[in-house]
Protein backbone atom coordinates (compact mmCIF):
# COMPACT_ATOMS: atom_id res chain seq x y z
CA UNK A 1 0.00 0.00 0.00
CA UNK A 2 0.80 3.52 -0.93
CA UNK A 3 2.35 5.24 2.33
CA UNK A 4 1.01 9.14 2.07
CA UNK A 5 3.48 11.62 1.85
CA UNK A 6 4.16 15.10 1.61
CA UNK A 7 4.44 17.02 -1.59
CA UNK A 8 8.38 17.17 -1.52
CA UNK A 9 9.17 20.87 -1.39
CA UNK A 10 12.60 20.49 -2.70
CA UNK A 11 12.20 19.25 -5.64
CA UNK A 12 10.11 19.99 -8.87
CA UNK A 13 10.00 16.86 -11.07
CA UNK A 14 12.88 15.18 -11.96
CA UNK A 15 15.40 18.27 -11.08
CA UNK A 16 15.84 19.80 -8.10
CA UNK A 17 14.70 23.85 -8.52
CA UNK A 18 14.33 26.34 -5.62
CA UNK A 19 10.97 26.74 -3.61
CA UNK A 20 11.07 30.48 -3.78
CA UNK A 21 8.84 32.62 -1.49
CA UNK A 22 6.40 35.30 -2.88
CA UNK A 23 8.42 37.96 -1.18
CA UNK A 24 11.92 36.48 -3.46
CA UNK A 25 9.34 36.36 -6.76
CA UNK A 26 8.22 39.98 -5.59
CA UNK A 27 12.03 41.27 -5.47
CA UNK A 28 13.06 39.64 -8.88
CA UNK A 29 10.17 41.06 -10.52
CA UNK A 30 11.27 44.69 -10.13
CA UNK A 31 13.73 43.66 -13.17
CA UNK A 32 10.44 42.94 -15.12
CA UNK A 33 8.61 46.40 -14.90
CA UNK A 34 10.90 47.75 -17.48
CA UNK A 35 9.27 45.47 -20.07
CA UNK A 36 11.24 41.97 -21.59
CA UNK A 37 14.58 42.06 -23.16
CA UNK A 38 14.93 40.98 -26.69
CA UNK A 39 18.02 39.56 -29.07
CA UNK A 40 15.97 41.14 -32.19
CA UNK A 41 15.16 44.70 -32.85
CA UNK A 42 11.82 45.39 -31.01
CA UNK A 43 8.99 46.29 -33.57
CA UNK A 44 7.65 50.26 -33.13
CA UNK A 45 4.15 48.81 -34.43
CA UNK A 46 2.36 49.85 -31.74
CA UNK A 47 4.16 53.14 -31.21
CA UNK A 48 2.17 56.12 -30.69
CA UNK A 49 -1.34 54.13 -30.77
CA UNK A 50 -4.21 53.99 -28.42
CA UNK A 51 -6.10 50.61 -28.19
CA UNK A 52 -8.84 49.27 -26.51
CA UNK A 53 -9.30 45.41 -25.99
CA UNK A 54 -13.05 43.58 -24.83
CA UNK A 55 -12.28 39.94 -23.80
CA UNK A 56 -14.99 37.93 -23.61
CA UNK A 57 -15.56 37.12 -19.76
CA UNK A 58 -12.53 38.69 -18.94
CA UNK A 59 -11.10 42.51 -18.62
CA UNK A 60 -11.26 45.35 -20.98
CA UNK A 61 -7.74 46.46 -21.33
CA UNK A 62 -7.02 50.02 -22.31
CA UNK A 63 -3.27 51.00 -23.80
CA UNK A 64 -1.47 53.87 -24.99
CA UNK A 65 1.44 53.24 -26.13
CA UNK A 66 3.98 56.04 -25.85
CA UNK A 67 6.71 54.43 -28.06
CA UNK A 68 7.95 50.67 -28.74
CA UNK A 69 9.31 50.54 -24.91
CA UNK A 70 6.64 52.24 -22.85
CA UNK A 71 3.02 51.74 -22.12
CA UNK A 72 -0.15 53.20 -20.03
CA UNK A 73 -2.54 50.44 -19.04
CA UNK A 74 -5.99 50.83 -17.47
CA UNK A 75 -8.17 47.33 -16.94
CA UNK A 76 -11.63 47.79 -16.53
CA UNK A 77 -11.17 51.69 -16.85
CA UNK A 78 -9.64 51.56 -13.60
CA UNK A 79 -6.37 54.08 -13.03
CA UNK A 80 -3.71 54.05 -15.68
CA UNK A 81 -0.67 53.04 -14.79
CA UNK A 82 2.97 53.28 -16.54
CA UNK A 83 5.31 49.84 -18.10
CA UNK A 84 7.65 48.57 -20.22
CA UNK A 85 6.64 46.25 -22.56
CA UNK A 86 8.23 44.65 -25.92
CA UNK A 87 6.53 43.89 -29.20
CA UNK A 88 7.34 41.53 -32.49
CA UNK A 89 5.68 41.25 -35.75
CA UNK A 90 4.95 37.90 -37.81
CA UNK A 91 3.33 38.98 -40.79
CA UNK A 92 -0.14 40.66 -39.83
CA UNK A 93 0.30 39.50 -36.28
CA UNK A 94 1.56 41.39 -33.45
CA UNK A 95 2.49 39.81 -30.18
CA UNK A 96 3.33 42.35 -26.90
CA UNK A 97 3.80 41.26 -23.50
CA UNK A 98 4.45 43.36 -20.19
CA UNK A 99 4.09 43.20 -16.54
CA UNK A 100 1.56 45.66 -14.20
CA UNK A 101 4.21 47.27 -11.76
CA UNK A 102 3.81 46.20 -8.06
CA UNK A 103 2.28 43.41 -8.80
CA UNK A 104 2.75 39.68 -9.64
CA UNK A 105 0.92 39.73 -12.60
CA UNK A 106 1.39 40.23 -16.38
CA UNK A 107 -0.55 40.12 -19.65
CA UNK A 108 0.75 38.91 -23.00
CA UNK A 109 -1.40 39.76 -26.03
CA UNK A 110 -1.51 38.56 -29.62
CA UNK A 111 -3.25 40.96 -31.80
CA UNK A 112 -4.19 40.04 -35.18
CA UNK A 113 -4.31 43.21 -37.46
CA UNK A 114 -6.16 42.05 -40.42
CA UNK A 115 -9.51 41.42 -38.27
CA UNK A 116 -9.18 43.20 -35.35
CA UNK A 117 -9.08 40.10 -33.00
CA UNK A 118 -7.26 39.20 -30.13
CA UNK A 119 -6.01 36.77 -27.61
CA UNK A 120 -5.35 37.64 -24.04
CA UNK A 121 -3.05 35.33 -21.77
CA UNK A 122 -3.36 37.40 -18.18
CA UNK A 123 -0.30 35.18 -16.14
CA UNK A 124 1.00 35.06 -12.68
CA UNK A 125 3.30 34.13 -10.27
CA UNK A 126 2.16 32.34 -6.49
CA UNK A 127 -0.96 30.85 -7.35
CA UNK A 128 0.05 26.89 -6.74
CA UNK A 129 2.14 25.62 -4.17
CA UNK A 130 5.56 26.28 -5.93
CA UNK A 131 4.95 30.07 -6.21
CA UNK A 132 7.67 30.00 -9.14
CA UNK A 133 5.12 28.03 -11.28
CA UNK A 134 3.17 30.65 -14.09
CA UNK A 135 -0.45 30.43 -14.03
CA UNK A 136 -2.62 31.63 -16.94
CA UNK A 137 -5.62 32.68 -18.17
CA UNK A 138 -6.65 32.81 -21.96
CA UNK A 139 -9.49 35.10 -22.61
CA UNK A 140 -10.52 35.50 -26.91
CA UNK A 141 -11.81 39.35 -27.38
CA UNK A 142 -11.31 41.88 -30.36
CA UNK A 143 -9.88 45.73 -30.69
CA UNK A 144 -12.87 48.17 -30.24
CA UNK A 145 -13.22 50.04 -33.00
CA UNK A 146 -15.83 54.10 -32.55
CA UNK A 147 -18.78 53.65 -34.81
CA UNK A 148 -18.45 49.39 -35.28
CA UNK A 149 -20.02 46.56 -33.58
CA UNK A 150 -17.83 43.91 -31.98
CA UNK A 151 -17.12 41.21 -34.73
CA UNK A 152 -18.85 37.88 -34.26
CA UNK A 153 -15.55 35.77 -34.66
CA UNK A 154 -13.19 35.04 -32.33
CA UNK A 155 -9.64 33.15 -31.85
CA UNK A 156 -10.67 29.76 -30.83
CA UNK A 157 -9.31 26.84 -29.67
CA UNK A 158 -7.73 24.12 -32.28
CA UNK A 159 -7.01 20.73 -33.08
CA UNK A 160 -5.32 22.03 -36.34
CA UNK A 161 -2.00 21.57 -35.02
CA UNK A 162 -2.45 18.35 -33.19
CA UNK A 163 0.41 15.58 -33.89
CA UNK A 164 2.89 17.97 -35.79
CA UNK A 165 6.88 17.86 -34.95
CA UNK A 166 9.20 21.16 -35.31
CA UNK A 167 12.65 22.40 -34.40
CA UNK A 168 12.63 25.62 -33.73
CA UNK A 169 15.70 27.94 -32.74
CA UNK A 170 15.31 31.23 -31.00
CA UNK A 171 17.27 34.75 -31.78
CA UNK A 172 18.28 33.71 -28.40
CA UNK A 173 20.12 30.39 -29.31
CA UNK A 174 17.88 28.49 -27.32
CA UNK A 175 16.50 24.84 -29.85
CA UNK A 176 14.23 22.90 -28.95
CA UNK A 177 12.56 20.08 -30.79
CA UNK A 178 8.66 20.44 -29.94
CA UNK A 179 5.80 17.29 -30.66
CA UNK A 180 1.98 18.60 -30.20
CA UNK A 181 0.47 15.14 -29.67
CA UNK A 182 -2.97 16.51 -28.44
CA UNK A 183 -5.26 19.81 -27.68
CA UNK A 184 -4.15 20.44 -23.88
CA UNK A 185 -0.43 19.25 -23.60
CA UNK A 186 2.89 19.02 -25.52
CA UNK A 187 6.61 17.42 -25.21
CA UNK A 188 9.41 18.77 -25.89
CA UNK A 189 13.67 18.57 -25.42
CA UNK A 190 15.46 21.90 -24.86
CA UNK A 191 18.57 21.01 -26.46
CA UNK A 192 20.47 23.55 -25.01
CA UNK A 193 19.45 23.27 -21.86
CA UNK A 194 20.95 20.47 -19.26
CA UNK A 195 22.34 18.65 -22.20
CA UNK A 196 19.32 17.79 -24.17
CA UNK A 197 18.74 14.81 -22.88
CA UNK A 198 15.66 15.31 -21.01
CA UNK A 199 12.14 15.42 -22.44
CA UNK A 200 9.67 16.32 -20.61
CA UNK A 201 5.53 17.33 -21.00
CA UNK A 202 3.70 20.88 -20.30
CA UNK A 203 0.12 21.50 -20.28
CA UNK A 204 -0.08 23.37 -23.55
CA UNK A 205 -2.81 25.78 -25.37
CA UNK A 206 -3.79 25.76 -28.87
CA UNK A 207 -5.56 28.72 -30.29
CA UNK A 208 -5.97 28.63 -34.29
CA UNK A 209 -6.00 32.45 -35.91
CA UNK A 210 -6.15 31.54 -39.28
CA UNK A 211 -5.25 28.66 -41.16
CA UNK A 212 -1.49 29.39 -41.46
CA UNK A 213 -0.80 31.20 -37.61
CA UNK A 214 -1.51 29.91 -34.42
CA UNK A 215 -0.91 30.56 -30.96
CA UNK A 216 1.01 27.57 -28.63
CA UNK A 217 1.49 27.96 -25.21
CA UNK A 218 3.41 26.12 -22.43
CA UNK A 219 4.15 26.00 -18.69
CA UNK A 220 7.00 23.48 -17.21
CA UNK A 221 4.64 22.47 -14.16
CA UNK A 222 6.85 20.26 -11.84
CA UNK A 223 9.71 21.40 -13.57
CA UNK A 224 10.98 24.91 -13.89
CA UNK A 225 7.74 26.70 -13.81
CA UNK A 226 8.48 28.57 -16.98
CA UNK A 227 6.18 29.93 -19.65
CA UNK A 228 6.75 30.03 -23.10
CA UNK A 229 4.27 31.23 -25.23
CA UNK A 230 4.11 32.04 -29.04
CA UNK A 231 2.49 32.58 -32.81
CA UNK A 232 3.92 30.60 -34.99
CA UNK A 233 3.44 30.22 -39.22
CA UNK A 234 3.19 26.69 -39.67
CA UNK A 235 4.19 27.22 -43.80
CA UNK A 236 7.00 29.54 -42.93
CA UNK A 237 8.20 28.05 -39.92
CA UNK A 238 8.73 30.83 -38.47
CA UNK A 239 7.78 32.10 -34.51
CA UNK A 240 7.62 35.09 -31.89
CA UNK A 241 6.85 34.71 -28.60
CA UNK A 242 7.78 35.54 -24.86
CA UNK A 243 9.84 33.48 -22.19
CA UNK A 244 8.87 34.51 -18.15
CA UNK A 245 9.99 32.60 -15.45
CA UNK A 246 12.78 31.67 -13.41
CA UNK A 247 15.94 29.46 -14.95
CA UNK A 248 18.07 27.22 -12.35
CA UNK A 249 19.65 29.68 -10.80
CA UNK A 250 16.79 31.29 -9.79
CA UNK A 251 17.75 34.58 -12.58
CA UNK A 252 14.61 35.92 -13.75
CA UNK A 253 13.92 35.26 -17.42
CA UNK A 254 11.35 37.22 -19.09
CA UNK A 255 12.13 37.96 -22.85
CA UNK A 256 10.58 38.07 -26.35
CA UNK A 257 12.13 35.78 -29.05
CA UNK A 258 12.16 35.84 -32.60
CA UNK A 259 12.39 32.07 -34.38
CA UNK A 260 12.74 30.10 -37.08
CA UNK A 261 12.19 26.32 -37.49
CA UNK A 262 12.17 23.28 -39.72
CA UNK A 263 9.02 20.89 -39.80
CA UNK A 264 9.31 16.95 -38.61
CA UNK A 265 6.46 15.22 -39.37
CA UNK A 266 3.08 14.77 -38.86
CA UNK A 267 1.41 11.36 -37.12
CA UNK A 268 -1.62 10.56 -38.71
CA UNK A 269 -4.71 11.29 -37.99
CA UNK A 270 -8.24 9.14 -38.12
CA UNK A 271 -10.71 11.74 -36.37
CA UNK A 272 -12.92 13.53 -39.20
CA UNK A 273 -11.26 16.68 -40.63
CA UNK A 274 -12.29 19.82 -38.76
CA UNK A 275 -11.59 22.33 -36.09
CA UNK A 276 -12.47 20.01 -33.12
CA UNK A 277 -10.72 21.97 -30.17
CA UNK A 278 -11.07 19.40 -27.08
CA UNK A 279 -11.02 22.10 -24.72
CA UNK A 280 -11.08 21.43 -21.08
CA UNK A 281 -14.96 21.46 -19.47
CA UNK A 282 -15.87 25.33 -18.07
CA UNK A 283 -14.38 25.55 -15.11
CA UNK A 284 -15.10 28.67 -12.47
CA UNK A 285 -11.32 28.35 -11.08
CA UNK A 286 -9.40 30.88 -12.64
CA UNK A 287 -6.94 29.72 -14.41
CA UNK A 288 -7.54 25.84 -14.11
CA UNK A 289 -5.65 23.46 -16.59
CA UNK A 290 -5.73 19.54 -16.81
CA UNK A 291 -2.00 19.07 -15.03
CA UNK A 292 -0.07 15.93 -14.64
CA UNK A 293 1.46 15.72 -11.23
CA UNK A 294 3.87 12.58 -10.82
CA UNK A 295 5.75 14.13 -7.95
CA UNK A 296 2.60 14.77 -5.52
CA UNK A 297 1.72 11.19 -6.18
CA UNK A 298 4.98 9.67 -6.22
CA UNK A 299 8.12 10.05 -4.62
CA UNK A 300 11.86 9.68 -5.26
CA UNK A 301 13.11 6.61 -3.70
CA UNK A 302 15.99 5.55 -2.40
CA UNK A 303 18.13 2.39 -2.85
CA UNK A 304 17.36 0.94 0.77
CA UNK A 305 13.49 1.89 0.39
CA UNK A 306 13.76 0.12 -3.52
CA UNK A 307 15.59 -2.83 -1.12
CA UNK A 308 12.54 -2.62 1.07
CA UNK A 309 9.82 -3.64 -0.44
CA UNK A 310 11.39 -5.38 -3.04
Amino acid sequence: MQQDRAYPQEQMHRIAYTQLTAEQIDEKLTAAEDGPSSASALSDALAGRTLRIVTDNGPALGYRFDDERRLELSENDGPAVGAGYGALTLDHVTLFSHMVPGTQRGYNVVLDEDTGLATVFEVWFSGFLDNREVQREVYFGYVERNGSPPPESRHARTNRVEGKGFYWRQDTGVETLEFYPSTFYSNFVELTRFGGELGFCGPSDYVKINDEVYIYSRTECEFSGTMTLYAMDVNRVEQVGVRLGFDAADALEYYVFRGSGEWLGQIAQFEAFGDVAGAAPPSEEKGARRVYRPMRNDWTMTEAEVRAVT
